[in-house]
């Protein structure tokens, strides 16, 4: 009994310890899920749960902590996305000098790409020799700053590029090295403020203007009516002064000075949701004053279908997803759910939140004066659709819910689940409490520029969903509509989640129109095993299975969830 008292003890004070740090290391989700996951499933886990109600204030305030902080966006230099924006050739690599990711321009001049190992051959004698070291002592060194330069060969002429490696992390807070071309431009426009800030004489600044320009001491020297021994000599004071080793850092300074290498992605802003000619946004205001924020794609005298959406893509309609709308004749109806986009929050009890969506959907039929249609659901949107099918009875004709998700009561249902849905639904279940810090250390990754890290990592059990968000089209969808999504904050995701975790199988008790399941084959969230067994055990409700989809099947085989409305 003491040992047990002491280990809760210990848990206890690990968790609080982790609550403060992810304030302020948000990457260290990860490791918050993995201790929660380690107890709630071992044979303690009773007392386990009443340990976290010791500590669920202390998350409590942490997660106020994270939210008085202001949210930054596109920062991270050692995200893909910040690699992928800019214009210059860039790198994301390991300390071992293996390719973690490449820009296109980087595997078109440098012939760098993503699996690659660095070589002697793209570099100048001695620099390779240089670089292989300096990825070992990445760990040294400070976070985006300029470690050194060096000449890499370009293209098959093998033309001289200089290249600068800098520290950067992963995803998962993982020290790795940066690799981009160097090129540094004297500007008139800072001059005055980079010789205040450094305190330099005028010598000094044309000293300094002749490293960043590429001119010799020797010019300078001649220009200056001076001998090359004074010039060094003065190098050499300036240097010093500087604290610094070296000609190449001095530029490495100026060129953090100016923030031309590494400093433009912290002063990036959130992109604008995207504007696609399938889509237009509209405002409801409900009785009690609420806003209902939905959306109508499709042709404008298409029969109407009621679209409850998912929470990775919301409302986001895919080209091809256009095409079978207008082919179709469907008016998707799209309403977005308390928390989501511009739609006021709902601040009653979470479990029962989709029964009150399902009123706020009958006063937007109403508004619309739609008598009657389908409904299509999406992932967690499927728990939605039962409910308005429920609350709406003859008004709902029929339901199809694509890649929808179903009651998670036995614990083969959990060991059949891919670990990341698992893990999720499991948190929710036994610590809702801990969930909106978990989520908003998510979504601070996300906001950082880690947003395809986070795709990957999150489909990676489905080879189906990662090669889908592998694609740079659908990710460039995904980064558009994540800010209409987030608008609110995390309040949308962490209530999704802890919906999905609920008991919540009861309502289909009162679903009396004809469900139908179109489900990816490869889905590991939610297996096609268990839908099937789900639909056999369900009357009125049929399975469709997509053999090459997973989990985002309504995004890779449109045609079959939009063929099974007609």
């Amino acid at each position: 009994m003491g040992s047990q008292a002491v280990e809760v003890k210990d848990v206890s004070e690990e968790l609080i310890d982790m609550a403060y740090s992810m304030a302020i290391e948000p990457e260290r989700f990860r490791a918050l899920f993995d201790v929660l996951e380690r107890h709630i499933s071992s044979p303690e886990h009773e007392s386990f749960e009443r340990s976290l109600e010791q500590v669920s204030p202390h998350f409590d305030r942490a997660s106020h902590m994270m939210d008085r902080q202001e949210r930054r966006f596109n920062y991270a230099t050692g995200s893909r996305r910040y690699i992928d924006e800019d214009s210059r050739p860039a790198a994301l690599i390991s300390s071992e000098g293996v390719i973690l990711h490449s820009n296109d321009i980087c595997a078109e001049q440098l012939g760098l790409t993503e699996g690659d190992k660095l070589s002697a051959e793209r570099f100048e004698h001695g620099d390779y020799a240089r670089i292989s070291t300096d990825l070992k002592a990445l760990a040294s060194h400070k976070t985006d700053k300029v470690i050194s330069i060096y000449t890499a060969y370009a293209g098959d002429d093998h033309t001289p590029m200089k290249v600068a490696l800098s520290k950067t992390t992963d995803f998962n807070g993982k020290t790795i090295g940066r690799l981009s071309t160097f090129h540094v431009k004297w500007s008139s426009s800072v001059e005055q403020a980079f010789q205040d800030s450094f305190n330099l004489t005028s010598v000094e600044m044309d000293i300094t203007r002749a490293v960043v320009s590429g001119q010799k001491l020797s010019q300078l020297a001649e220009q200056r009516r001076r001998s090359l021994a004074t010039l060094r000599k003065q190098m050499k004071v300036l240097l010093a002064k500087m604290n610094l080793r070296s000609q190449v850092e001095l530029a490495c300074v100026y060129s953090g000075f100016t923030q031309f290498t590494l400093g433009r992605g912290s002063q990036a802003v959130m992109a604008k949701p995207l504007v696609t000619p399938y889509s237009q946004s509209y405002d409801l205001t409900l009785k009690d004053g609420r806003n209902l924020h939905y959306e109508i794609s499709g042709p404008e005298t298409g029969r109407p279908v009621l679209y409850c959406h998912s929470m990775f893509g919301g409302a986001m309609v895919t080209p091809q997803m256009g095409e079978q709308l207008r082919k179709r004749n469907i008016k998707l109806i799209t309403p977005w759910r308390p928390y989501f986009a511009k739609t006021s929050p709902d601040k009653g009890p979470i479990v029962e939140g989709p029964q009150r969506f399902a009123r706020d959907v009958e006063a937007l039929l109403i508004h619309l004066g739609i008598k009657r249609c389908q409904i299509l659901g999406q992932t967690s949107g499927a728990i939605y659709a039962y409910h308005c099918a429920a609350h709406l009875g003859d008004k709902i004709s029929a339901i199809v819910n694509v890649g929808g998700v179903i009651p998670i009561i036995t614990k083969a249902q959990f060991s059949a689940m891919s670990h990341q849905t698992s893990r999720s639904i499991r948190l929710a279940r036994h610590a809702p409490g801990l969930m909106p810090i978990a989520i908003r250390s998510i979504l601070a990754r996300i906001d950082a520029g880690y947003d395809e890290e986070f795709s990957l990592d999150y489909f990676d059990s489905c080879p189906a969903d990662f090669a889908m968000v592998k694609r740079p089209i659908f990710q460039a969808y995904v980064r558009h509509v994540y800010p209409l999504m987030t608008r609110q904050g995390h309040h949308f995701m962490t209530r999704d989640i802890i919906v999905q975790a609920s008991k919540w199988g009861a309502i289909l008790e009162r679903v009396n129109c004809p469900v139908t399941l179109v489900h990816g084959a490869q889905d590991t969230a939610y297996t096609i095993a268990s839908i099937e067994s789900f639909a056999k055990g369900h009357e009125g409700f049929s399975c469709i299975a997509v053999k090459d989809a997973g989990q985002l099947v309504l995004y890779q085989e449109p045609r079959r969830a939009f063929e099974s409305l007609c």
